[in-house]
């Protein structure tokens, strides 16, 4: 049984895959099982897979229909041998070190292992580690309120930012993931957020790596930088689920009138809905549907809980605003 089975999905990812190949072939910590999930490419992804494979014997190709991220990194786990699972992107990339010092953190009672991660905006980067004065490992009750409140939680007496619920810096147990019978569900969106979370909530340990190690880049034009109208129903059926997973159950009573993940969201559609070549008119009347529903909580979020930009889009919308806000995030997104 290899230590680690990194599942890969791959949907026209040509121009990247040298990269990445690359970046897992010199990783310190070889005891891996790497597995491409071709999701029905129409480049030659499949080609360069098959190649990367004749050079290295850890690799295992899947090629299937195309079905999204979701049913991709679900056929992956479903492959995997490896004691830990743990998920990649292709056009991104990672720090030869990163699964040698996750692996470090284990023992025998780790479910999950959190590391950090840098944001890449050409030649920007943004480094967000774990908070350093957290402890190595966290048990029971203690997962609820001192680490997935880092993932739900921001605004006043707290982080700026919730900490990015993506599967990609975690390590998972692949049989905690196989008792709790978690899956990828096929949302469009925030499907990351959903597994995440999710699997916090049901850990009975979960380690903390304290270094950054993933190059999370952002591209002009990807599946997030773009519009879809199915991006608003989507995100609320992401907060439905995470509510119906207990989630949000252990939030301090202090802290019920900061902003949360559903906020965060909600910021996340608005700036999609700007991207679309419509009158800010015809965008208004979208928001003002979307802001009917109760997931996103903005009745319930207290101005002076919040910090910087965020009470500002908060007066915004608490005053009706819209045109305004809109505005800003259109400029905003022409540069």
């Amino acid at each position: 049984m290899p230590k680690l089975s990194v599942i890969l999905p791959v949907y026209n990812s040509a121009k990247f895959l040298d990269r990445i190949f690359e970046a897992l072939r010199n990783q310190i910590e070889k005891d891996l099982e790497i597995i491409f999930i071709n999701d029905g490419s129409k480049d030659n992804s499949l080609e360069i897979c098959r190649k990367f494979a004749e050079q290295d014997s850890r690799i295992v190709i899947k090629d299937k229909e195309n079905g999204g991220v979701s049913s991709a990194r679900n056929l992956g786990m479903e492959c995997a041998t490896g004691e830990y699972i743990t998920f990649l992107d292709p056009d991104d990339y990672i720090e030869k070190e990163m699964y040698f010092n996750m692996l470090k953190c284990t023992n025998a009672e780790t479910d999950i292992v959190i590391s950090g991660f840098i944001h890449k905006f050409g030649e920007k980067s943004i480094v967000v580690k774990m908070p350093q004065n957290m402890r190595a490992v966290y048990t029971g009750d203690e997962i609820y309120t001192e680490v997935l409140s880092k993932f739900i939680l921001y605004g006043k007496g707290l982080e700026n930012l919730p900490q990015m619920g993506t599967v990609w810096r975690m390590l998972f147990k692949r049989d905690f993931i196989q008792r709790k019978e978690l899956k990828f569900l096929p949302f469009i969106c925030q499907d990351d957020w959903l597994f995440a979370l999710t699997a916090l909530r049901m850990a009975n340990c979960v380690t903390i790596e304290r270094g950054a190690y993933y190059h999370y880049i952002h591209y002009s034009g990807t599946i997030t930088g773009k519009y879809n109208p199915k991006y608003p129903s989507h995100c609320k059926g992401v907060l439905e689920k995470l509510e119906e997973n207990r989630v949000f159950d252990f939030i301090p009573k202090q802290y019920e009138n900061n902003p949360n993940l559903a906020f965060f969201f909600l910021i996340f559609i608005i700036n999609r809905i700007v991207l679309q070549k419509k009158s800010l008119f015809t965008m208004k009347r979208e928001l003002l549907e979307i802001l009917k529903w109760e997931c996103f909580g903005i009745r319930k979020i207290h101005i002076d809980k919040c910090t910087g930009k965020h009470k500002l889009i908060l007066i915004l919308l608490k005053f009706k605003l819209f045109l305004p806000l809109l505005f800003v995030y259109k400029l905003k997104n022409a540069h």
